[in-house]
């Protein structure tokens, strides 16, 4: 039995005729049934008239993704209706036959999938004439509440099975103790509590009122509960750091660092730094520990990298030292400052002892904590903080042309000046190797492999022609050269590879990703293209890059540039036939000042690396190979040398941002700008409505938070929404995303990247602004936005729409869907109404700067985006976008 159709019998009844899905077998034309509770109730005896018919056979079959929107609302995918999965969710109906998915045994993963089948044989109708005659009010006894008769039934097949692929099963059971992990246990319970209570509340008050006994104003105003929503959010956010935290320890493990909990241990306000050690198990006789916390790592990222940092090269100089992260995030201990404490060694570095909390370092720099980072923080400080002892190279080539294995083999020439030292000492890999050799008589080949090429997740070693190295990545590393003072730094900026065989949309993209990681460097010294000697072309996207560097970096760039050749055994060390290609092309292409002469050329063979990886790998070569790889190995090692000896002598580390103002940094720039400037509109309105409301005491506040991996919004999935001061605000719930989504297994086209997630406070004091000066900021707001907008189509031609307008519109369908779901949404409302005016007013200010036929330079463009920027609302949000920017360049990256 498929479905049925209800004839009303009861004044208490909603509708004159309704239909439901059968969940299972019971009931039969002439069975009562109660639409207040959706059950049926007895079959009745008495003989009814009746028509069969024989259907079609109308057959519907899918397969449902666990982790799918489908998946997610399995009662509505296997459509029951609406009513009838109210009354389920809220136990008024007893879960059986196809509904008992509800009480599904296990967690429904993305590894789960369902088979949903149904198939309609015939349907059987008590005719309208019958119906007529049958006086049913009047037989039906008071003490049965049937509402409802069935009058037809549709029989046939429904079948929905469930079935796990991976049966694997981890055991996930962990003992919860201390800190955050206690605390998020607890109120996990306290809201399991509240919500079997609620929904036997929910349960009663859905039958009252679909028995007539109460109101739908009573049920709205059951259904506003404040305390409920925030218990919710607050959990939603304790869930959210919890996952924050576990990325950050993970971090500290990959460098080297042990991880601590103060609270798990016993610290308290009784403590002190000679104490705190020896509450560390294990801690050994030398040891440096990082003290800080979360909200002092959130303010001060770059401040905790540079302690990180030199803690790891302290590590370096001596492997026996213990670095140890102590979290005191949940202890009564409370940090003021990042703070090291260290055990006394062969330095003589004292440890300093407060009275009541940490002291200055002399050594470590000290950070004070605040409730929020400083307002008229400029961008540049928050940058990557590299000494002038670094050297930034940026190394770009055609795709294939061997990068990531120049920079294996460049290092350890740098390292070992002859291949008899780089064999009798481990040779560094900072890429993992991988590729075919043919030995032998008979040419067998062999797979040699040198490092964890698992480990490189971001790389894509299954698809010939395309880029291998899919993000920037920064090797940094310290030389030790004889030739080379020791504590010179090189950082070598490994690209995704032009002439990408996916097309020229994938080479614009890696060029964007490109630029927007070198404009977060403090300085570059070098442009590294490599190339291959006897090319029989140059791809054009050659010439493109080198184009939108110049338009990026300014004139300066032609004097950072240098050419490398790989493989160049077989050219004795020259360019070859590539070198009269190469200086054709930069003299057709107006960049003839561009120097390409011996100074700025180096010849490599990175054969001589492979064969290094080989003999790790208990590959046999010849004696005359091996004098060849060993001379081949002495002269890319002068080269190498050559190459730094030449940065070092001629480019000076000019900054990135030195005061040139760039159209494709402004148009990167203006990019970043749309949301915080449109999250900021719509945020004045709110504040707005309240004041119209007689609410000038109350306003609503921004809290940007920077994410640390790349993240996006899903458009098809539900994120939780707060009621703050009457508003409905939906969260921003980031998702894992590089190529696809790690998060939900939505379609990749239904997300868009975001470079931070806003959180909301609800504050009891007026607003900073007064409603006429809110009202005339939005009016600047508009105006400079709409010459923004102008600048990125008309000037850049980075788009062909206008992005605010397309921001408008998503922020209208957001606040329009927000009030169709929620009862009490007469603010939200309001808003909609006001972010309606608000794009007309916006699309007029566009129209008024078309009209107004004065020419705008880039400089009229830097300073309205400076202008932006002194709001304070839109500059916090474009802080946490930069801070967001150099976590993530963080993470990628490998210093050895």
């Amino acid at each position: 039995m498929l479905t049925n159709q209800f004839t009303r019998i009861s004044d208490y009844a909603s509708s004159t005729g309704i239909k439901r899905k059968a969940i299972s077998g019971f009931g039969r034309v002439g069975s009562l049934y109660d639409c207040c509770r959706d059950n049926i109730l007895a079959n009745d005896n008495r003989r009814i008239s009746s028509q069969s018919y024989k259907m079609s056979g109308s057959v519907k079959c899918m397969v449902i993704h666990g982790h799918s929107e489908a998946g997610r609302n399995l009662l509505r995918t296997i459509d029951i209706e609406n009513d009838l999965r109210l009354s389920l969710l809220l136990n008024l109906t007893r879960t059986i036959g196809i509904a008992s998915v509800l009480t599904h045994p296990n967690p429904i993963s993305e590894n789960t999938r369902f088979l949903s089948y149904s198939w309609i044989a015939r349907q059987e109708q008590i005719s309208n004439d019958a119906i007529r005659n049958m006086k049913l009010a009047d037989s039906i006894a008071p003490t049965r509440p049937a509402t409802h008769l069935i009058t037809g039934v549709d029989y046939g097949i429904d079948v929905l099975a469930s079935r796990t692929i991976c049966t694997a099963k981890k055991n996930n059971n962990t003992k919860l103790k201390g800190g955050l992990l206690h605390g998020a246990h607890v109120r996990y319970l306290q809201i399991k509590r509240d919500y079997h209570l609620e929904m036997k509340q929910l349960s009663n008050l859905l039958f009252d009122f679909r028995s007539g006994q109460i109101g739908i104003s009573v049920v709205n105003n059951s259904l506003i509960d404040k305390n409920r929503t925030n218990s919710t959010y607050e959990f939603v956010r304790t869930v959210y750091d919890l996952e924050e935290k576990a990325i950050f320890i993970s971090y500290l493990l990959n460098h080297n660092f042990s991880y601590f909990n103060a609270i798990d241990h016993n610290i308290n306000n009784r403590d002190n730094e000679n104490t705190i050690p020896t509450k560390i198990p294990k801690i050994g006789p030398h040891y440096r520990i990082l003290c800080s916390d979360d909200t002092l790592n959130r303010n001060y990222r770059e401040n905790f990298n540079q302690i990180r940092l030199r803690l790891q090269q302290e590590q370096q100089r001596d492997p026996s030292l213990r670095l140890i992260y102590a979290d005191f995030s949940y202890s009564l201990y409370k940090v003021h400052n990042i703070h090291v404490l260290g055990s006394t060694n062969n330095e003589n570095r004292p440890i300093q002892q407060p009275q009541s909390s940490f002291k200055k370092s002399s050594t470590f720099p000290e950070v004070h904590r605040e409730e929020r980072p400083p307002l008229k923080e400029t961008p540049n400080a928050t940058r990557s903080s590299l000494t002038d002892e670094t050297i930034n190279i940026l190394l770009l080539g055609e795709t294939g042309v061997g990068k990531s294995t120049f920079i294996n083999a460049f290092i350890n020439y740098l390292r070992f000046g002859t291949l008899e030292k780089a064999q009798s000492n481990t040779p560094s890999v900072l890429i993992p190797v991988s590729f075919t050799m043919t030995i032998g008589d008979h040419f067998e080949e062999r797979t040699v492999k040198f490092g964890n090429v698992k480990d490189s997740n971001d790389e894509d070693f299954n698809h010939p022609g395309q880029s291998v190295t899919q993000h920037c990545k920064s090797y940094i590393f310290t030389l030790n050269h004889n030739e080379i003072p020791k504590n010179v730094k090189i950082r070598i900026i490994d690209t995704p590879g032009f002439g990408d065989t996916r097309g020229v949309g994938y080479d614009d993209r890696n060029m964007k990703h490109i630029l927007q990681y070198i404009n977060n460097l403090t300085h570059l010294n070098a442009i590294c293209f490599l190339l291959k000697p006897n090319a029989s072309r140059l791809n054009i996207f050659f010439r493109t890059y080198l184009t939108q560097l110049f338009s990026f970096i300014g004139p300066t760039v032609r004097d950072k540039i240098l050419f490398c050749f790989t493989n160049a055994r077989s050219t004795f060390y020259t360019p070859g036939n590539t070198a009269p290609l190469l200086k054709s092309m930069l003299a057709e292409s107006s960049m003839g000042d561009i120097s390409f002469t011996k100074k700025n050329t180096f010849s490599f063979d990175s054969e001589s690396f492979r064969y290094l990886v080989a003999l790790q790998n208990r590959i046999p070569f010849t004696l005359d190979e091996k004098r060849e790889y060993e001379l081949s190995w002495s002269t890319s090692a002068k080269e190498a040398t050559r190459l730094i000896d030449y940065i070092r002598a001629n480019h000076t580390s000019s900054p990135i941002r030195s005061g040139f103002q760039s159209m494709k940094q402004a148009q990167f720039e203006i990019s970043s700008m749309i949301r915080p400037i449109l999250e900021t509109i719509r945020n004045i309105l709110r504040n707005i409505i309240l004041c119209k409301m007689n609410q000038s005491n109350i306003s609503i506040e921004l809290y940007p938070k920077h994410v640390l991996n790349p993240t996006a919004m899903c458009f098809t999935c539900h994120p939780p929404t707060i009621n703050l001061s009457q508003f409905w605000i939906t969260l921003d719930v980031p998702h894992q995303f590089k190529t696809k989504c790690n998060t939900c297994s939505c379609a990749a086209g239904r997300h868009a990247p975001i470079d931070y997630v806003l959180e909301y406070k609800s504050v009891g004091r007026s607003p900073t602004y007064h409603l006429n000066e809110m009202n005339e900021m939005l009016h600047r707001i508009y105006f400079a936005s709409a010459e923004l907008s102008l600048f990125l189509i008309h000037v850049a031609c980075s788009t062909n729409d206008d992005l605010f307008i397309l921001g408008f519109k998503q922020m209208i369908m957001n606040e329009e869907k927000m009030c169709a779901e929620q009862q009490s949404n007469k603010m939200n409302m309001q808003l909609v109404t006001e972010l309606e005016k608000a794009q007309y007013e916006y699309e007029q200010r566009v129209r008024d700067v078309v009209s107004d036929r004065r020419t705008k330079t880039l400089a009229n463009i830097y300073e309205k985006m400076r202008e932006i920027r002194n709001y304070p609302q839109i500059n916090e949000q474009m802080l946490a976008i930069e801070r967001g920017q150099q976590a993530i360049m963080k993470q990628n990256e490998i210093v050895v």
